[in-house]
């Protein structure tokens, strides 16, 4: 099965077999205003420069989820409106306060709601939840790209897993096939 729309499976909604997960750290933001908070830190120029690289290695690799959820600070607003357009058709989005500086517990809730009907989901956010998150769902998937993922995960860096699951709420630690570890120094 293909991770993308128009995969090989005919199944659709609540009877799709595979969940496709891309959990997407925020790209590099700025600490230019030290009166600032830290939700309305902004997206630095590199930043958008590795949002745009890795929303088109996202498209290149077929990915076109259904559905973008995102932190609701600034920077991963940011990001999202950057990598979004790249992605065909342009996925739906949902910004989430509880996902800013989330934990992993938290994020591991948000996507067992997620409704049945959606087979791709990104999601963008922040560590060190995120990473904790990739950490705990990784359970196979080629040994270098899982030792990499486990050593850290940059502004921008996006982990791909594969859950063969028909719905959302058996998403569990260990469950995920790791697909794809990138980074933007990987794809610029």
């Amino acid at each position: 099965m293909t991770a993308h729309r128009g995969g090989g499976d005919p199944d659709q909604g609540s009877r799709q077999a595979v969940k496709t997960l891309v959990l997407m750290r925020h790209a590099k933001a700025g600490w230019d205003d030290e009166a600032q908070e830290d939700i309305d830190r902004p997206l630095t120029p590199r930043g958008r420069d590795e949002a745009l690289h890795m929303g088109n290695w996202l498209a290149g690799q077929g990915f076109a989820p259904d559905l973008l959820l995102a932190s609701s600070a600034r920077r991963t607003r940011e990001t999202a409106e950057l990598v979004g357009p790249r992605l065909a058709p342009p996925p739906g989005q949902r910004l989430d306060q509880a996902l800013y500086m989330a934990s992993p517990g938290t994020l591991l809730a948000a996507l067992q709601g997620l409704p049945d009907a959606l087979a791709r989901v990104l999601v963008i956010g922040h560590n060190p939840g995120l990473h904790a998150l990739a950490l705990l769902l990784t359970g196979t998937g080629a040994r270098p790209e899982r030792l990499r993922l486990q050593s850290h995960f940059p502004p921008a860096a996006v982990a791909m897993f594969r859950f063969e699951s028909r719905h959302w709420r058996e998403l569990a630690p260990g469950a995920g096939f790791l697909i794809h570890y990138a980074e933007p120094r990987d794809v610029a």
